[in-house]
């Protein structure tokens, strides 16, 4: 017999998706070119390491796909992306 709120043999937690983990990391340079003139290379790479992040696996459990990951997150917050890894290259001449 299973105690109240349990069903079958799952885990209690067992619905919970797993954490978020995505690492950015930008570098950028300032090369000189005359006393007034100046050229800025940036170069920056959002989910470096492209780690995949699922949304939390359906937990309805009169389904078949109880407990499947189907999606993954895309953006969270304003402007947090977690898709795929993306590397943007910036150059800036200033003067």
């Amino acid at each position: 017999m299973q105690p109240a709120g349990r069903f079958g043999d799952a885990l209690p937690f067992s619905l919970v998706g797993q954490s978020l983990s995505v690492h950015h990391l930008s570098i950028a340079k300032t090369f000189r070119i005359t006393q007034k003139l100046s050229y800025t290379f940036t170069a920056a790479a959002s989910n470096i390491f492209n780690h995949s992040t699922f949304n939390t696996p359906v937990s309805n459990i009169s389904t078949a796909g109880v407990g499947a990951f189907t999606s993954t997150v895309g953006v969270f917050g304003s402007n947090e992306r977690a898709g795929p890894r993306q590397i943007a290259l910036k150059g800036r001449f200033e003067f």
